[in-house]
């Protein structure tokens, strides 16, 4: 990834094109976009971090143990704003060198002498310890990831980190464990209480993430702390000299590894099939015989125009490519219609059952005389957007209980009519009027779509806290939670819901979209946007011209990237702000037509479809990997094969 990439054009030939492999930064002309873009911290926080530094250079170590340690321990009168993270480096700097907040606090924290840090024990010590035992005694990893994220430099938060990298490690997230323990060694001045063992770990991380540069480093660091020996199970053993050495030293010592996770998947769970987008499937050999086949619409009229809207897509060269991605769950394949989630036997093709349940006649197939009246048009327009352009509509989700998708999403068209005048006066929906919230939903797989909860709308339904929501695309499950991305209040925010009951757990404000409304902003609505996860890391595209990481084990910022986009952005202020505006029409099979980020070999691909370029960063860090490169024919990423990401474009 760091050096090349495969292009494909639709369906046929191969061409190898290489990259250059050092770092870019962002590029000029971003800046302004990245100030308006990234929600500035509260004043009352900013305000918690400045008395911080000015009681540290006066060396009043109390007052400033209370000012940071209220700061992560989400205390103070900033309300919700508090539990948060924002960035607050330098606008302008490079790509994932801006600090956040809490990593500022962090490392003020560990900065203090000696007395300052015996303080802050005092103070926040015995609060955090009981949390640690409780959370060892009960097996709950949730517990030991609180401590370590909002009492880190306590000995309970530094025991707390060093467990979840252990635990990570053990879970065979190599690159996830790493960054637990880095995160010790970086910021503890008490870190030496692990040692060797936490050397010896990092680098053991490190090197089966593929970092062999860094775990020779860590070893080499050892090596000189200990006089060139450590003991290992009462043994005393030489530390390498040599970086290759180090590499062979650790296969030594901890024994030739098992893969006990595989990138293949038996089921197909979720688009792209798995979290981090890079799934192999482990199907057989492709045969020309169909064992069943179905209608992708329920109505013989809906599914005629929709013969004719392919065949006119081929005639005009198009590379339309369906946004509805069917899945695949214990014997279950899960499809949608232009107006309705279908459950079918896998075996026979059997349809099982269908949602909504309901014979509401605003969810009914178009009745087929209304396409020879003036409606065929707006019902083509319609169909046409709902199979080929509606990727939040396409996209669903599930965790192997559940499914989830999003519902009550409306169309893009602003002139449209809420409802239509169908044949002898009968009235009906438009699913093409634009709505400003949507919903979530669940439905038990077991009990054949059973509705398990709903949550977003104007009220909230089952979660109240998610009243005015317009969620962005289907969640990704991950230990019994959804990641979802939402825009609420001219922010688009990342939501972590529990699986089982759709109750709001935490959230994070990701960017600030005033006066660009989901409602106004036909791209975006489209295009959706769901996050992807590797090694402890969330990537959450917005389609606004930023991406932005999270350390989903602490909830803090790791970097935001924004990028050139193809279209004019609206800055904060109303006013429309140019950005590379020149570039190519953003319509449907003229662009990217999947912008969600792939990551692989500690990469992350991002085809954003709001931009005419291709990215690639690193996972931990948010440097450009290579210099963007133009578009072109390219359509999405393919797959990641062998080091090589693999780019599907048309001929």
């Amino acid at each position: 990834l760091a050096s090349s990439y495969i292009e494909a054009p639709f369906p046929s030939s191969v061409v190898v094109g290489q990259f250059n492999n050092a770092l870019f930064a962002q590029r000029d002309g971003d800046d302004e976009y990245a100030s308006s873009i990234f929600v500035p911290a509260p004043l009352e926080l900013k305000r918690h971090l400045s008395v911080a530094k000015k009681a540290l250079d006066e060396q009043r170590y109390s007052e400033a143990v209370i000012q940071l340690g209220e700061l992560l321990a989400g205390r103070g009168e900033a309300g919700e704003a508090v539990m948060q993270d924002y960035f607050i480096g330098k606008v302008g700097e490079p790509a994932g060198t801006q600090m956040s907040l809490k990593e500022e606090a962090l490392r003020l924290i560990g900065s203090m002498p000696p007395k300052g840090r015996e303080l802050y024990e005092l103070q926040f010590g015995a609060e955090a310890r009981a949390l640690l035992d409780q959370g060892i005694q009960n097996g709950d990893v949730d517990a030991l990831t609180q401590v370590a994220r909002r009492y880190f430099h306590t000995k309970a938060g530094n025991e707390a980190s060093y467990l979840l990298g252990r635990y990570e490690m053990d879970m065979d997230h190599p690159l996830a464990a790493g960054m637990a323990l880095q995160r010790l060694v970086d910021y503890s001045p008490e870190s030496n209480r692990f040692e060797p063992e936490l050397s010896v770990l990092l680098a053991t991380c490190w090197a089966r993430a593929g970092l062999t540069e860094k775990a020779a480093e860590v070893i080499e660091r050892l090596r000189q702390r200990s006089g060139g020996a450590i003991t290992i199970a009462g043994e005393k053993r030489a530390l390498p000299s040599t970086g290759e050495e180090a590499l062979a030293w650790l296969d030594k010592i901890n024994g030739s590894r098992t893969e006990i996770a595989s990138n293949s998947a038996f089921q197909w769970a979720m688009f792209r099939g798995n979290a981090s987008r890079t799934a192999r499937s482990n199907g057989g050999t492709p045969l020309l015989n169909s064992r069943w086949r179905l209608p992708t619409a329920n109505d013989p009229a809906d599914e005629h125009v929709l013969r004719e809207i392919a065949d006119d897509y081929t005639k005009e060269g198009v590379a339309a490519i369906p946004s509805l991605q069917p899945l695949v769950v214990d014997g279950t394949v899960l499809m949608r219609s232009p107006r309705r989630l279908i459950g079918v036997d896998f075996r026979t093709g059997k349809r099982v059952w269908e949602w909504p349940h309901s014979n509401d006649l605003s969810l009914q197939p178009t009745d087929s005389r209304a396409v020879n009246t003036g409606n065929s048009a707006s019902r083509r327009n319609e169909l046409s957007q709902r199979v080929w352009e509606d990727t939040p509509y396409g996209q669903m989700s599930s965790d192997g209980r559940a499914a989830f998708f999003l519902d009550d999403l409306g169309g893009t068209a602003a002139s449209a009519r809420s409802v239509r005048v169908m044949p002898f006066g009968a009235f009906r929906q438009n699913m093409a009027f634009p709505n400003s919230t949507n919903s979530m939903v669940a439905l038990d797989l077991a009990r054949q779509g059973y509705l398990k909860w709903r949550v977003g709308g104007e009220s909230g339904l089952d979660e109240p806290k998610l009243a005015g929501a317009f969620f962005l695309g289907a969640p990704l499950p991950l230990m019994n939670r959804l990641y979802c991305l939402a825009e609420v209040n001219a922010e688009i925010r990342l939501i972590v819901l529990d699986a089982d009951t759709g109750r709001l757990e935490w959230s994070q404000q990701l960017a600030y979209l005033e006066n660009r409304v989901i409602t106004a902003d036909q791209l975006r609505r489209l295009a959706g946007a769901s996050p992807s996860f590797a090694d402890g890391v969330l990537i959450c595209p917005t389609a606004a011209g930023a991406i932005v990481a999270i350390d989903a084990s602490t909830r803090s910022l790791r970097w935001g990237y924004v990028y050139q986009t193809s279209q004019p952005m609206i800055n904060r202020f109303g006013g429309f702000q140019p950005h590379n505006s020149g570039s190519k029409s953003q319509e449907f099979g003229e662009r990217w037509v999947d912008g969600t980020a792939t990551i692989a070999n500690g990469c992350v691909l991002i085809t954003p479809v709001e931009s005419d370029e291709f990215y690639c960063v690193d996972l931990l860090t948010g440097q450009a990997k290579w210099e963007p490169k133009k578009r072109g024919n390219l359509l999405f990423v393919g797959c990641v094969h062998e080091g090589n990401a693999v780019m599907i474009g048309k001929r």
